[in-house]
């Protein structure tokens, strides 16, 4: 090694269990659909094909 030290990192921002992983995980993808939603509506209203 080259002699360096990390300190760990254990604050409550940055701890996942399966429990705050969950509802994080189901944010994620709301937040995809509405932004997928949006872009479908803007592709309508231009005509743009879908694919």
């Amino acid at each position: 090694m080259d002699g360096s030290r990390f300190r760990a990192v254990n604050a409550r921002d940055r701890n996942f269990t399966p429990l705050t992983i969950r509802p994080r995980m189901d944010q994620v993808d709301a937040s995809i659909q509405r932004y997928l939603g949006i872009l479908d509506t803007a592709g309508k209203r231009r005509g743009c094909p879908r694919f």
